[in-house]
């Protein structure tokens, strides 16, 4: 099922400290200001300081969760990490916020634990995160529903009256025979780079282990010129040029983002189009 192989490239672990920081800070806000669940009755000489706690405890588990599954779990899965899993990360990540709460709460209160009041805390905190965790899903879902995890088996350099091609293998067993006239653009993600590739009047694309570097070697014709340290475009693919040197973008003819042209490769982009 394609819903369950849509491969997902995993940030740094500062990307999701600084989510699970900006998401305590915010449920602290709102217990502050808002004071929803009956916090509008509870008076205590602390009481922001003890409202914001639930913030902290959220930051706290989120970054922990997150780190754990990216120094442990994720050396073993990196390569072949999906949409699915990463919100299955999320989904630990809030059930055991939660959990982390309902202990906190019984704490500071000097509440005695029960099943009865952590299955009711429970259950107001997951439909409060429903929403969040949604949104969530269908971003990524959007984002990379149309990516495909590969690998280059190998490089072919024909005569120069003949088609180049790369041949990308998609899972065990596909193949895909790429003429070098299709690569729209490559784009370098971390440790990645990411294929836009031409396939009839679809465009496909392809997530492979790489570096930019390594796959600008392999592209040895002059239609694909560096434009970013993150950028390798096809020079026929190059529609527009806008802002100036300090600040310049590149519109492509199949692509709707506008790609970013550093100081170095602008002088060499303005004589592609103004030759």
């Amino acid at each position: 099922m394609r819903l369950l192989t849509i491969p997902y490239l995993r940030p740094h672990f500062r990307y999701y400290l600084s989510i699970g920081v900006m998401v305590g800070v915010i449920v602290g806000f709102i217990l502050i200001f808002f004071q929803p669940f009956g916090t509008a009755n509870f008076t205590h000489e602390y009481k922001s300081l003890i409202l914001a706690g639930y913030g902290l405890v959220i930051a706290v588990i989120t970054s922990a969760v997150y780190l754990l599954s990216l120094s442990v779990i994720n050396r073993a899965n990196r390569d072949s990490w999906t949409v699915i899993r990463e919100v299955l990360d999320l989904g630990t990540a809030i059930i055991l916020s939660i959990v982390g709460c309902y202990i906190y709460r019984t704490w500071v209160f000097d509440l005695n634990y029960s099943i009865n009041g952590l299955i009711f805390f429970f259950g107001i905190a997951i439909l409060t995160a429903l929403l969040p965790v949604s949104i969530c899903f269908l971003v990524l879902y959007n984002q990379w529903k149309d990516v495909t995890r590969s690998t280059i088996r190998e490089y072919s350099y024909p005569t120069i009256n003949t088609n180049k091609e790369i041949c990308l293998n998609e899972g065990k067993s596909d193949e895909l025979k790429v003429p070098l006239d299709n690569i729209i653009m490559a784009n370098a993600q971390d440790n990645y780079v990411l294929l836009h590739i031409r396939q009839g009047d679809k465009l496909q694309k392809h997530i492979l282990r790489s570096t930019l570097k390594s796959i600008k070697n392999s592209l040895i014709s002059d239609q694909f010129v560096q434009v970013h340290r993150s950028f390798i475009i096809n020079r026929k693919d190059i529609d527009q040029l806008l802002g100036n040197k300090s600040k310049a973008t590149l519109v492509l003819s199949n692509i709707s983002k506008k790609i970013p042209v550093s100081r170095t490769y602008y002088d060499e982009i303005k004589n592609i189009i103004n030759p």
